[in-house]
């Protein structure tokens, strides 16, 4: 029951609004605040940036928060994009008697977004995600022994007009261990008049050394105007891999 009444909770706003569909062309295409990412790039001479606070609770004795989790985009032409992605972070480790909290930044992802193919009949919008995380690039504590890239497939159907399904599969590595760790994620989203977005998702992660962990999560983007989007998600592990529970908010703004 509890987990049911936490889904329950999660999926509400695209239940509430389901009357209200709708949806705004040309606006501006995020790859927050979800695990998903999108596979739109941003325009051309464009440049946007994602930022947001970021908290989670990994276990009973272990929190992490990003302040703030900033992604930086420029529109190298209309089907590819650069992008820079830069984590402050804090870690609390509750294991110890005196709690010990380090912060710092992690290592600077130097990466680039570009579209493959258009959405044809079944077949999905797809792009590709390539980007690494360079290990000097950051504070001592949170420095890495190798690269750590990461590859995406990104894709959409759009179901209609305001429903779309976005999904990513692709694998990371974490500098660390030479074996990658596989992911996925999937996110039916619905648009709600001009100016909400609303969505849930679930995604996972799987590594040879390590248990499986899926999450699951929802939100809602506010689209300001075409240029500006506020929003909000949350949500929870659903094994013992998984995170306890993350919340994030913050906003994206594009300009030329």
């Amino acid at each position: 029951m509890p987990h049911m009444k936490k889904i329950l909770l999660t999926v509400l706003p695209l239940l509430v609004f389901t009357l209200l569909w709708g949806q705004q062309k040309d606006r501006i295409e995020t790859d927050r605040p979800n695990e998903t990412e999108v596979p739109y790039t941003v325009p051309k001479k464009f440049f946007q940036i994602e930022a947001g606070v970021y908290h989670e609770k990994t276990s009973q004795a272990r929190e992490i928060t990003n302040h703030p989790h900033l992604l930086l985009k420029y529109g190298l032409s209309k089907q590819l994009e650069l992008r820079v992605q830069a984590n402050l972070s804090t870690v609390k480790d509750l294991y110890f008697q005196k709690h010990r909290t380090t912060t710092g930044l992690e290592p600077l992802e130097l990466g680039i977004k570009g579209v493959l193919w258009g959405e044809m009949s079944w077949v999905p919008r797809t792009s590709l995600l390539l980007q690494t995380g360079i290990p000097t690039l950051a504070s001592g504590d949170f420095k890495g022994e190798h690269f750590a890239p990461e590859i995406r497939l990104l894709m959409e159907n759009d179901i209609s007009d305001a429903f779309s399904l976005n999904y990513n599969v692709g694998a990371e590595w974490d500098g660390e261990q030479k074996n990658p760790t596989w992911l996925y994620t999937f996110s039916p989203g619905l648009d709600i008049g001009k100016r909400w977005h609303a969505f849930a998702e679930i995604f996972g992660f799987f590594n040879k050394h390590e248990e499986a962990n899926h999450t699951l999560d929802g939100g809602i983007e506010y689209f300001v105007n075409k240029n500006f989007a506020v929003d909000v998600c949350s949500g929870f592990g659903l094994n013992k891999g998984a995170p306890h529970f993350f919340i994030t908010a913050g906003g994206s703004v594009r300009f030329k």
